[in-house]
C-alpha cells in the first residue's frame, strides 16, 4: 500500500500561529492568479491578481458586486456550488468557471473556496487556465486537420483507384526487384486472356514466350534504373500476340515499383503508317527538346529531350501543366511567341531561358510552329540550348552620339547634378526606344519588359516626344 497523502499541515497551530494578514496576504497572492475574499452572502469584498492575469483589466469592477454577476451564464450554478462547500479551514473541491472580459472572449479560472474561521468570510482561490485552454485549442484544431487532409487524401485514393479500375488502358504494378506482378486492373483481363486475381503474385515473365524472356528483363531492369523507358514490342506465350509495353519506375515507402503499360501492337500498328512511326522516333529520340501545346501553352505532349532539359522522370508529370512554367523569363515572353506565332505562323530562334525543376536556368533558341486542329491552334516548339552569345556592341545613333558630345562640353559649364539630370534622361530615352523595337512597338509589352505600369510608359513617351503614332 502506499502512503497516504497529507493534505493539511500537522501541526499548523503551532508553526502558524504568528502569521499576520499582510504575510497571509502574500502568500495567498503568491499561491494563486486570482484571490477575491467576499462575505456570507457572495459579495466580493476585494480582489487580488497575478501580473500576468489575463483578467487585470476587469477586476477592479467585481468589487461590490456578487460573485456570480462576474461569470458567464452557464457558470453561476458552479459559483453557487463553491459557496456551498466552503468549509470551515477545509478547501472545496476544484472548479472551472468562465469570466466575459471586454475583447468577447471568456477567460476559463479553476477555483477553490475556504470559509475563513473569525469573520465567516470566504476565501476563493483561482488559477487561470487560459493558456491552457489556448494550447488545448490549438491541438483540436490541429486535430481537426489532420482529420481534413486525411479525409482528402481517402477521397484522392479512391477517386486514383477507381480511375485504376474502370481505365480502358491495361496497367500491371510490379515488384522492380522480382519482376512480380503486384496488381492489375481488369483491362489487362481482356488483353491478356488471365484474371486479375490469378496474374498477382507470378513473374511477369511467365506471361510471354519463352525467346523473349530475357529481352524483357534487360527492358525492365534499365527501366527500374532510369525510371522512364520506350516501348517495346513482346510476344505473348499463349498466342504470340504482339504487345507493346513502357514501363516507369516509382517508389513507395522503402520499395520500389514498375508502372506498366500494356497495349495490344497489331492495334497500333493499324493505325499509323511504317514512315509516322519513323518520325514519332526521331522526334523521341532527338537531343534537343520538342513540345507539344495547346494555344494557351498546356503542354499536350513531350519528349525526352525535353524531360531531361527540366529534370523530369515521366512526361506524366508534365501533361497538362503550362509551359511558363519552366520557359521564360516572365509572362511576356511567351505572350510575345503567341502573338508572333499567331500573326506569321511559324517563329525562329527565339530566345529566352528554362528553368528545370532544380532551380538551374539555361538559355534557349525556340523555333515554333503553329497549326490548326479542330477549331484551336497547337503549336509545336523545338528549344535548343545555346551557349550565351557574345555581347555585340551596337553602333551608336547620330542622335545618341551627338547627345553624348553636347554633354561632354557642357562640364565645366553646367552644375554636375544638371548634368547627371541629362545623361539619365538620355539613357532613359534609349532604353524605351530599344524596349519598343524589341516588342515590335508593343506598348503593352514594352511597359512589362521596362518594370513600368502603361500609363507611366505612356507618361515618359510625352516628355521624350516619342509619343507620336
Amino acid at each position: 500500500m502506499g502512503a497516504e497523502v497529507v493534505k493539511q499541515f500537522q501541526a499548523s497551530g503551532r508553526h502558524l500561529n504568528d502569521l499576520d494578514a499582510r504575510v497571509a496576504a502574500t502568500i495567498v497572492g503568491a499561491c494563486s492568479d486570482i484571490a477575491l475574499i467576499m462575505d456570507e452572502g457572495g459579495i466580493v469584498r476585494d480582489v487580488a491578481l497575478g501580473s500576468e492575469s489575463s483578467l487585470s483589466a476587469d477586476q477592479a469592477k467585481w468589487v461590490g458586486r456578487p460573485w456570480s454577476d462576474t461569470v458567464t451564464i452557464e457558470s453561476k450554478e458552479k459559483v453557487d456550488q463553491l459557496l456551498h462547500d466552503a468549509g470551515l479551514g477545509t478547501a472545496s473541491p476544484w472548479r472551472q468557471v468562465n469570466h466575459p472580459i471586454k475583447s468577447g472572449l471568456d477567460v476559463p479560472v479553476r477555483y477553490s473556496t475556504v470559509r475563513l474561521k473569525k469573520n465567516g468570510r470566504i476565501l476563493a482561490l483561482g488559477r487561470d487556465m487560459a493558456a491552457i485552454a489556448g494550447l488545448q485549442q490549438q491541438l483540436v484544431q490541429a486535430q481537426l486537420s489532420v482529420e481534413h487532409e486525411y479525409a482528402d487524401l481517402r477521397q484522392s485514393e479512391r477517386r486514383y483507384r477507381v480511375l485504376y479500375q474502370v481505365g480502358p488502358e491495361p496497367v500491371v504494378i510490379l515488384d522492380a526487384s522480382k519482376l512480380k506482378i503486384v496488381d492489375a486492373n481488369p483491362a489487362v483481363e481482356k488483353l491478356l486472356g488471365i484474371e486479375v486475381g490469378k496474374a498477382v503474385g507470378k513473374t511477369v515473365t511467365s506471361l510471354f514466350a519463352t525467346k523473349e524472356k530475357q529481352r524483357l528483363q534487360q527492358f525492365l531492369s534499365a527501366a527500374a534504373s532510369n525510371s522512364l523507358s520506350d516501348e517495346e514490342v513482346f510476344e505473348l506465350a499463349r498466342d504470340s500476340q504482339p504487345i507493346t509495353l513502357s514501363a516507369s519506375l516509382y517508389r513507395q515507402d522503402r520499395s520500389s515499383y514498375l508502372f506498366v503499360r500494356l497495349a495490344c501492337a497489331r492495334e497500333a500498328a493499324d493505325n499509323i503508317t511504317n514512315s509516322e512511326r519513323h518520325l514519332l522516333d526521331a522526334v523521341q529520340h532527338v537531343p534537343d527538346s520538342f513540345v507539344v501545346t495547346d494555344s494557351r501553352f498546356q503542354i499536350l505532349a513531350c519528349n525526352n529531350g525535353f524531360l531531361r532539359m527540366v529534370q523530369l522522370a515521366s512526361d506524366r508529370q508534365c501533361e497538362g501543366q503550362n509551359l511558363d512554367r519552366w520557359v521564360g523569363r516572365s509572362n511576356i515572353d511567351l505572350s510575345v511567341l503567341s502573338a508572333n506565332l499567331g500573326k506569321d505562323g511559324s517563329v525562329r530562334n527565339f530566345a529566352t531561358i528554362v528553368r528545370d525543376e532544380l532551380g538551374s536556368t539555361e538559355n534557349v533558341d525556340i523555333t515554333a510552329v503553329a497549326f490548326p486542329q479542330g477549331e484551336e491552334s497547337i503549336f509545336g516548339l523545338t528549344l535548343r540550348s545555346v551557349v550565351p552569345r557574345p555581347i555585340i556592341e551596337r553602333p551608336v545613333r547620330p542622335n545618341a552620339t551627338s547627345s553624348m558630345e553636347h554633354l561632354t562640353k557642357l562640364v565645366g559649364q553646367v552644375p554636375l547634378k544638371d548634368l547627371v539630370r541629362e545623361t539619365t534622361d538620355m539613357i532613359e530615352r534609349l532604353c524605351i526606344e530599344a524596349a519598343l523595337e524589341l516588342t515590335g512597338d508593343n506598348r503593352a509589352s514594352a511597359a512589362e519588359v521596362l518594370g513600368l505600369s502603361r500609363q507611366g510608359l505612356y507618361a515618359k513617351l510625352r516628355r521624350h516626344g516619342l509619343d507620336t503614332p
